[in-house]
Formats: C-alpha cells, sequence, structure tokens
C-alpha cells in the first residue's frame, strides 16, 4: 500500500482550480504554480504522471531530470519524457511557467528529455498562442484538437533544437565530453540502487575509470562518486516517500549490508535519518 501525502482539500482545490489551470483526467494545463509547493517539495524526488512541456516565463527554476541537472531562465523550454524521475532544487519567487503534459503523439523525440532555448520571438509568441488555444479548447474536452496543437508545438521546438545544434561552435571534445557524461548519468539513473563503484560504470563505458573520472570531472565539475551519492539518495528518497516498505527491506533492495549501515549513509548525505525523512 503506498503512503498518499495529506494536503489541505480546500486549499488544494482553490489552487488547482484557479483560472490559471484546467486539471482533469486527460488535460493539464498549469499556469498558476501556486498549487505546485503542496504536491512536489523542494528536495523531494518525484514521478510525474505524464510527459510534460514547460517555458518559464520569467524568473529562473533548477531541476534534476532524470539525474541530470538543468537551469532554466527566461525563454527556456523543457521537454519531460513520460516515466520519468525529477526533483526540484530551487525556483525563484518570481518564477512564471507554463506547463503542459501530452499524450498518443507520434513523435519519438519527445521520449528523450530536451532542453531549448527560445531566442526566437515569432516562435515564443506562437508558443503562448498554442497555450491560449489549448486552454481555450481544453474548457470544451476538446481533445484531439489540443493533441494537434501540442504536436505543433512540440514539432516547432524539435526543429529550433536542429537548427541550435547545427549552429553550435563547441570543440569535438567538448562534445565528446558531453555525451559520455549524459551516457554516464543515464547509467547511474538506471543502476544506482544497486551499483555504487566507478568501474562498474566504466565498464558499462567500455573506458577506463580513471578517464571516466576525468571526463566527468572536468564536464560537470562534480566527481563520479559526488553522481552515485545523489543519485541513490534519489533512489532512497523515493522509496521511502512512496513505499511503505521497512527500511531494512529497503536497505536491503538496495544493497546495503545492513539496514544501520543504510541509516548512517542515508543521515550523512540528508541529515536526517531513513525514519526522521518518512515522517517529515
Amino acid at each position: 500500500m503506498s503512503r498518499i501525502q495529506t494536503i489541505n482539500p480546500q486549499e488544494f482545490a482553490e489552487t488547482m482550480l484557479s483560472p490559471g489551470n484546467i486539471i482533469t483526467k486527460d488535460i493539464h494545463l498549469i499556469s498558476d504554480r501556486r498549487m505546485m509547493p503542496l504536491l512536489y517539495k523542494v528536495g523531494q524526488p518525484f514521478f510525474p504522471l505524464a510527459g510534460y512541456c514547460l517555458w518559464i516565463r520569467n524568473g529562473h527554476a533548477d531541476y534534476i531530470l532524470n539525474m541530470i541537472p538543468y537551469h532554466l531562465e527566461s525563454h527556456d523550454a523543457l521537454i519531460i519524457p513520460e516515466q520519468s524521475i525529477m526533483e526540484i532544487l530551487g525556483v525563484s519567487d518570481d518564477l512564471d511557467m507554463r506547463i503542459f503534459n501530452f499524450h498518443n503523439i507520434d513523435l519519438p523525440e519527445i521520449d528523450v528529455q530536451r532542453q531549448f532555448r527560445i531566442g526566437n520571438e515569432s516562435l515564443w509568441c506562437r508558443l503562448e498562442m498554442y497555450y491560449s488555444l489549448m486552454m481555450a479548447l481544453a474548457s470544451d474536452s476538446y481533445l484531439e484538437e489540443i493533441t494537434l496543437i501540442q504536436t505543433a508545438c512540440l514539432k516547432e521546438l524539435l526543429k529550433l533544437e536542429a537548427e541550435q545544434q547545427s549552429m553550435v561552435g563547441t570543440t569535438q571534445r567538448q562534445n565528446r565530453g558531453k555525451r559520455v557524461l549524459y551516457s554516464f548519468l543515464s547509467l547511474v539513473n538506471e543502476y544506482a540502487k544497486t551499483e555504487r563503484s566507478v568501474s562498474f560504470y566504466a565498464d558499462r563505458l567500455s573506458i577506463t575509470p580513471n578517464w571516466l573520472s576525468n571526463v566527468v570531472k572536468a564536464t560537470s565539475g562534480k566527481t563520479v562518486m559526488d553522481w552515485i551519492r545523489m543519485a541513490v539518495i534519489q533512489k532512497a528518497k523515493l522509496a521511502l516517500a512512496y513505499s511503505d516498505s521497512p527500511v531494512y527491506a529497503i536497505a536491503d533492495e538496495m544493497n546495503f549490508a545492513s539496514e544501520s549501515i543504510f541509516s548512517r549513509y542515508f543521515k550523512r548525505e540528508t541529515g536526517l535519518t531513513p525514519v526522521e525523512f518518512r515522517k517529515q
């Protein structure tokens, strides 16, 4: 039986169903973000309910999406694939953003997370028009029409990405370093629950542990073990928050030798014991 966070129903209803949001079984359109802290707390990883596209109109936000960090400012957009793991690191008080969910869209590119910088004002205006049109259609439940608009919006962003990539002037070494980093982070996201050695990830990437360590440090500013610890704690937080499994069972599932070792590891990284975190 999963654990469900308890919130004030009246406060949730007032903010969730504010004029800036439309939330139904099939449609999530969010521009009034007052409800977000009720659902998604800073530092607590979560599973998004669907695939999402968002863009920042004002302010800034920092996220970790499937272990890859993102800093978003005004005119940045992000595609969040379905079945992702996300964590909010922090947002500015003046954050203003648009969010819409998507489903049944035949674009394989949206199965991969992507960040975009929207420097084209014409495209920016069209995104705002797309969102306004989706809001207008959603009030009458025009699902097929909304899907067409979502497809057009996502296609424009993907076209922008292709244009930006063709103009990138970074060196081959820098590009290779980023590819290695993102491949490593993808593996960490998949295996950190049980694998915590540098050699495991180096073997998976067919490179030496020393070369992996150097590339990750030079490209991200963090060490391989920094990223592994972050991923382990993220997996542990998800297990503690979204299940009723005893701590000893979570420790065993995450390949710790004992509950006490897992608890010490968790407290060293978070300042809380697993039990304290779960109560919080």
